[in-house]
């Protein structure tokens, strides 16, 4: 009864019905409407993206960047997974705006010639193997964590089972929602466990997350061409298509908006993946600090032991990188988010208008000073009030010094008028901390630039011999925009205050 009834309400309101005779008794065939121009010349981008995605080799080499070392730099795109996301990424598009046609010949509009070429270009396009795709991932997670396995157990086979026991603990008390027991599972770490542990579990998940990950990029590599050419994708840069959403996404934004059809968002597999990644070496270092304060506190004296020592570096490891790293894909989100919305990019910086390195360490030595002072006198406060201790002296190491240096740099920074942007080691060095935008910092930027990022940055590198501000300090004179990682997480430059005429 249902069927029928389905037949005829096609038969009676949509367009598409069977062939009818005239009185004279000739045959009437529906010829439905060629496509839109829009529509045609975005499916004759995908069938060339696909064409492309082909004939490429297993490893694709492509440049990292446009800076003065990345150029030389080749980094590699595995295409083993790069059918299967193609083929998702226009199978959802296609049926998204099926779904919106079907809609539209509902109430009697004429979408017979849509459908009839989104029809025959899906007969081109394979469905996505879900199936096959979970075999080979499955497979390569049990030779990667095998092969990772032997190697650490042949090389540190008593650490490692410690770290494997204080593991599973952590692991059973996260599933059973066991405070007590995370924060006693993580207390069994010690250096040499703990060290065991960051190498096999950042082995095993980069070495299994890296085969769909650039497979992942390279499709956005490919997407983000217009047209689409072999030699143009392994002469791009691929860094810059991380974050942007041009070629045939923008294609794809002007054929839905010309169909009067909204168009989807792309899941962001590799930004998901790659912030999964960081979850467990965050909880880790939670735990790992909770578990072990009194440990921290006494790595924190004047004389510490090489043991307190690998403990904090493990702590600031733990706790430092992954939010930092979290911070820096959710900062990749909004700007694709941006790129999706056809939003004006901002105006790039020119190196005139840039610091100079020595003028950055300058200013920075200055604010190091004065974040000395601050520290101290907070110390002293502390002291007089509560006297020393070991909770004292971690919340102070931990919270006091982050807080005291940013006491003294993001009220200045706050400042309106001509000394906007500005602490006083800037002021005395006529640099200015500026947004993407090329505008004053905001408090939140502020804050985040030189309490969270900055503090974790002086904290651990007060504890590792200063190696964390070597990293940053040689990072920003490498950047292409002379940018630290402070600046990475917030979005923000450090510029002339008095360009040079």
């Amino acid at each position: 009864m249902a069927s029928s009834t389905q037949e005829r309400f096609r038969r009676d309101s949509l367009p598409g019905g069977p062939p009818a005779r005239t009185e004279s008794g000739s045959l009437l065939v529906y010829v439905p409407p060629p496509a839109p121009v829009a529509l045609t010349e975005l499916i004759q981008s995908y069938r060339a993206a696909l064409q492309v995605a082909d004939k490429l080799p297993p490893v694709l080499t492509v440049r990292a960047g446009d800076g003065r070392f990345t150029k030389r730099i080749k980094v590699p795109r595995l295409r083993l997974f790069l059918r299967y996301f193609l083929d998702q990424h226009v199978c959802r598009r296609l049926a998204h705006l099926k779904r919106a046609f079907h809609a539209d010949a509902a109430v009697g509009i004429d979408r017979m010639g849509e459908l009839s070429a989104i029809d025959h270009f899906e007969q081109a396009v394979p469905t996505v193997p879900v199936r096959r795709i979970v075999i080979w991932f499955a497979v390569s997670v049990l030779f990667s964590a095998v092969a990772i396995a032997n190697i650490a157990h042949a090389l540190a086979d008593e650490p490692l089972t410690e770290a494997s026991a204080a593991l599973r603990g952590s692991i059973a008390s996260v599933i059973s929602v066991d405070t007590n027991g995370l924060i006693e599972a993580a207390s069994k770490f010690d250096a040499a466990s703990g060290a065991a542990a960051v190498i096999v579990i950042s082995l095993s998940l980069y070495l299994i997350s890296a085969l769909p990950i650039s497979s992942f990029r390279l499709k956005r590599m490919l997407l983000n061409l217009s047209p689409t050419d072999e030699e143009k994708l392994a002469d791009t840069a691929a860094l810059e298509h991380v974050s942007r959403a041009r070629g045939i996404y923008r294609d794809e934004r002007a054929a839905f908006y010309s169909l009067g059809v909204p168009p989807p968002r792309e899941i962001p597999f590799d930004l998901i993946a790659q912030a999964t990644l960081m979850l467990l070496p965050l909880l880790l270092g939670i735990s790992l600090a909770i578990g072990n304060v009194e440990r921290l506190a006494s790595g924190a004296r004047v004389a510490p032991s090489i043991a307190a020592v690998l403990l904090i570096a493990m702590a600031w490891l733990f706790l430092v990188v992954p939010l930092g790293r979290l911070a820096h894909l959710a900062g990749i989100w909004r700007l694709r988010v941006r790129d999706a919305a056809d939003a004006t990019p901002p105006l790039r910086f020119s190196r005139d208008e840039l610091c100079l390195p020595r003028l950055r360490f300058g200013a920075f030595a200055v604010d190091s000073v004065l974040g000395l002072v601050a520290s101290a006198a907070l110390l002293t406060v502390l002291i007089a009030l509560a006297g020393w201790g070991d909770l004292v002296g971690t919340l102070w190491w931990f919270l006091g010094v982050p807080i005291a240096f940013a006491a003294v740099t993001v009220p200045f920074m706050m400042r309106k008028g001509e000394h906007a942007g500005q602490t006083l080691g800037k002021q005395l060095f006529e640099l200015r901390v500026v947004c993407d935008s090329h505008r004053p910092v905001s408090g939140r930027r502020a804050t985040l630039r030189e309490l969270i990022v900055k503090g974790a940055l002086l904290t651990g590198s007060s504890s590792l011999v200063f190696l964390p501000a070597l990293v940053n300090g040689i990072w920003s004179i490498l950047d292409p925009e002379r940018r630290g990682l402070q600046d990475r997480a917030a979005g923000t430059r450090v510029v002339r205050a008095a360009p040079p005429q």
